[in-house]
């Protein structure tokens, strides 16, 4: 059995449920027990039973935005008997609902981006989420914010994408916050984007044209290539052709360095020109 209350951070001794004592829940709507429709405990310090039985979990609906309830968990001996329950006394340590209870945290890769969707089952003073990405799992940067609910007590969904995610395995998380910015972190989940690593070039050797074949979904569009010698000096730069097709019969006979892309998103490769 469940007590819920605004007051009291310790429940006074007094208002512990008694041995031959039965209690009623209250209402629900939606599946959510809704606040005040209980057995009032003290109504006039808003103490009321929310809960009864042996579930694992359960919803309280109809609280007050803004406002911090503290929840006290009694164990009942349950015989189905009228006026026959014995309460065993709790600590007297209140159980304060967690700001935001996430049920969810995907990310997956499709047609070359990153699709993430979480969803909570409630919500208190929740100013949002940002979306954290990190390449070696240790330093994670912030790649976009949502806005969260506020306070609710119904199941909220949401959806993000990384337009431009890291080839490669990347690791996702979230950081919630809190109206009054405190924070907390969600687990980490991870997606493998073969992006251009897997680009192939070919001949090499080559004695004049080299093609670059991107992976399936990754278009030349925008892609820049950058030719250069060992030493790095920068020989060419110019556009990847639609065909993938480069020409370097005007180059010398010799060893380069062949870059596609930019940032995060690019591969090197060293191909030898007869």
């Amino acid at each position: 059995m469940v007590i819920a209350t605004t007051t009291y951070q310790q429940l006074p001794t007094n208002l512990f449920p008694q041995p031959k004592q039965n209690f009623n829940p209250g209402v629900t709507v939606s599946g959510a027990y809704q606040f005040g429709s209980g057995t009032a405990i003290e109504a006039s310090t808003n103490t009321y039973v929310v809960f009864s039985g042996a579930a694992n979990n359960f919803t309280v609906g109809n609280l007050t935005p803004g406002v911090v309830y503290y929840f006290y968990s009694f164990e009942f001996n349950d015989d189905a008997l009228l006026n026959a329950e014995n309460y065993r006394v709790p600590n007297n340590q209140p159980q304060v609902p967690l700001p935001v209870e996430l049920k969810s945290f995907t990310a997956q890769l499709r047609n070359g981006q990153v699709n993430l969707n979480w969803v909570t089952a409630s919500e208190r003073n929740n100013q949002g989420f940002e979306v954290q990405r990190s390449q070696d799992g240790r330093e994670f940067s912030t790649i976009l914010f949502k806005k969260g609910n506020g306070t609710t007590s119904a199941r909220s969904t949401y959806d993000a994408v990384d337009a431009r995610p890291l080839a490669g395995l990347s690791y996702y998380r979230l950081k919630q916050i809190d109206t009054d910015g405190k924070f907390s972190y969600s687990p980490v989940v991870t997606v493998k984007n073969a992006g251009l690593t897997e680009a192939s070039f070919y001949p090499n050797p080559t004695s004049g044209k080299l093609t670059v074949a991107l992976p399936q979904a990754t278009t030349a569009e925008g892609l820049r290539v950058r030719i250069a010698d060992l030493t790095g000096r920068v020989l060419r730069e110019q556009s990847l052709p639609v065909t993938g097709e480069l020409d370097l019969t005007s180059m010398p006979a010799g060893t380069y360095m062949v870059t596609v892309g930019t940032g995060d998103q690019q591969v090197t490769r060293k191909v030898v020109k007869n």
